[in-house]
């Protein structure tokens, strides 16, 4: 799938985010100006599912009906008359985490002549050697898992994260001088069938995918101004995705399959109702709008829910964060994504057993709200719940 080239310039020009989830989609309808974004309408719309991308029983009509129904119901809550009229939208692309994977790499290389300065030609040996060396470790690692060939993973994007040269960090490789390199080097993949379904989705159709965006990437930018160091979940439903940012830099980027959706499951084995109205009952719970004996019966339902997703939570952090950046775990966790509402997911990563996963000084639990979030101006006043920072978050791209 190839994605379009930006046809507006940085400071004006209306695009969509468009965040595919697990249960639900979220758009924002956006102008550029100058350095803010304008956030000019909005819409969650659930998915049924066959609607899903990975659904065996995926249907591309019933994606492309529900994306349609969002953009419409945030076109209503804009009162922006271009907005209503505007019939091809730019359009930078969210999916989930287990969709689209984010991995990052430490790659070594050792230089030949080490008392030379770098010059562009060996500049671009080295980094085309180093990437080629993390796309083969990634991929091995990723079909081992996924139980695919590592033919059947497409490479959306590659960022340079950090570069050091003789255990000194360096801002670019071009005019240094120096033996060992060491890189860290983030990249966002997909599986092939996946990249083929949502091609299918946009095809000749009026929505121009500028770029498919993995939020979390955007998190240093996003919070550059506020200097945070973090241990970031964004919670969705049926996925959860972890992110470790140290000193503005993300060091760690990893997923599991446990979200929010299992809470719901709970709730309709325990109390004999659908999934629908079990998701309905989360959602109020997690909003503060049932009574305190109904809060009371679900808290108990939900406090071992809670414990198996957070040792998920912990066996995922063994397996995927490097020994070397175990010391690196930062004081405070950052949750955002729709089930990071749920109370038994701040209190169980606040007061949990981290057993052996050593954290310095906990500074404590942290919701990151829209609100937090810089260089945004929001017209509709509804985008005020986690549940929408992933989607802000894709506006980085812009």
């Amino acid at each position: 799938m190839k994605t379009q080239p930006p046809f507006f310039k940085k400071g004006d020009g209306y695009f969509l985010s468009l965040d595919i989830g697990t249960q639900t989609i979220k758009v924002l309808i956006c102008k550029r100006e100058e350095k803010e974004i304008v956030i000019l309408g909005g819409s969650v719309v659930p998915l049924e599912p066959i609607a899903i991308i990975d659904n065996p029983a995926f249907r591309i009509e019933a994606l492309r009906q529900t994306i349609f129904n969002a953009i419409q119901d945030a076109k209503q809550i804009s009162a922006s008359r271009e907005v209503t009229k505007q019939k091809t939208w730019l359009t930078f692309l969210g999916l989930p985490p287990h969709i689209l994977k984010g991995r990052v790499s430490h790659q070594n290389f050792k230089r030949e002549n080490p008392g030379g300065k770098i010059k562009r030609k060996e500049e671009e040996i080295i980094l085309k050697s180093v990437i080629s060396s993390s796309y083969k470790n990634i991929a091995q690692l990723i079909s081992k898992d996924a139980g695919v060939l590592a033919n059947d993973i497409r490479f959306l994007e590659t960022k340079v994260l950090s570069i050091k040269i003789d255990g000194y960090k360096v801002p670019q490789l071009l005019g240094f001088s120096g033996e060992h390199l060491e890189f860290r080097i983030l990249n966002n993949l997909l599986l092939k069938s996946y990249l083929e379904a949502i091609d299918k989705v946009f095809r000749k159709w009026d929505l121009k995918i500028l770029k498919i965006v993995s939020p979390i990437e955007n998190l240093p930018l996003a919070l550059q101004d506020a200097k945070i160091d973090g241990f970031f979940l964004d919670i969705g439903g049926k996925t959860s995705q972890v992110a470790l940012v140290y000193e503005g830099e993300i060091y760690t980027v990893t997923e599991f399959p446990t979200g929010g959706e299992i809470f719901s499951h709970q709730l309709s084995e325990t109390l004999g109702m659908g999934e629908p109205e079990a998701e309905d009952l989360k959602i109020r719970y997690s909003q503060h709008l049932l009574s305190e004996e109904v809060r009371t019966r679900i808290k108990e339902i939900f406090s071992p829910v809670a414990q198996s997703w957070f040792s998920s939570l912990k066996l995922q952090l063994k397996k995927h964060v490097p020994s070397q950046d175990f010391k690196l775990l930062p004081p405070s966790v950052l949750l955002f994504g729709g089930s990071s509402q749920l109370p038994e997911i701040e209190d169980v990563v606040t007061n949990g057993n981290w057993e052996d996963l050593i954290f310095p000084e906990r500074t404590g639990t942290k919701i990151l709200l829209p609100k937090d979030l810089k260089n945004f101006q929001d017209q509709t006043k509804i985008i005020n719940t986690p549940q929408y920072t992933p989607s802000l978050l894709i506006c980085y791209d812009a």
